[in-house]
């Protein structure tokens, strides 16, 4: 049996029902803790209520002051959105994280992506150099990179990217 003055380390909830009930509860406590609604949003996220969710991270992108949690909280929205094959809302949101952190390794690539799949081949290029800047070692803005070249046509420019990537 443990002492109660032992470290027990964090509380582990295996249920999204009951994450929601503790973050929803933090949140009414104290509304305006960012990491309260951004785990709110993690919690709602995993227990499959998006629009929820989506609330949820605006809120808490709105509420955090260091620019790299908003980039983050930005991020987690374009990436559900992604995931859901809708890139139109992601970009809208990345473009916001970029301005709020413009060296969001995150943001950038995925941005990169986004505008590839919109056969915005130049601007996915753009925004995947960008991220090659903050993380040269990174393979995943090289494969954007090289997927743009190859979908515009440029089989050529593609290849060195693909080797940087792997």
């Amino acid at each position: 049996q443990l002492a109660l003055s032992e470290p027990q380390g964090p509380v582990h909830l295996d249920l999204p029902e009951e994450a929601v009930k503790a973050y929803r509860k933090s949140v009414e406590i104290d509304p305006d803790y960012p990491n309260g609604h951004y785990q709110l949003a993690i919690a709602l996220h995993d227990q499959g209520d998006f629009p929820a969710a989506l609330s949820a991270m605006t809120r808490a992108a709105q509420l955090f002051t260091d620019p790299t949690d908003v980039a983050d909280s930005h991020y987690m929205v374009a990436f559900w959105h992604v995931g859901k094959e809708d890139c139109d809302p992601a970009i809208a949101v990345l473009e916001l994280a970029i301005r709020s952190d413009p060296k969001h390794f995150r943001s950038l690539a995925l941005l990169g992506k986004c505008y590839r799949v919109k056969k915005r081949y130049d601007d996915a290029i753009a925004m995947a150099t960008r991220a090659v800047a903050v993380d040269p070692a990174h393979a995943y803005p090289h494969v954007v990179i090289a997927d743009a070249y190859i979908m515009a046509d440029q089989p050529d420019r593609a290849l060195p990217e693909y080797k940087k990537a792997f």
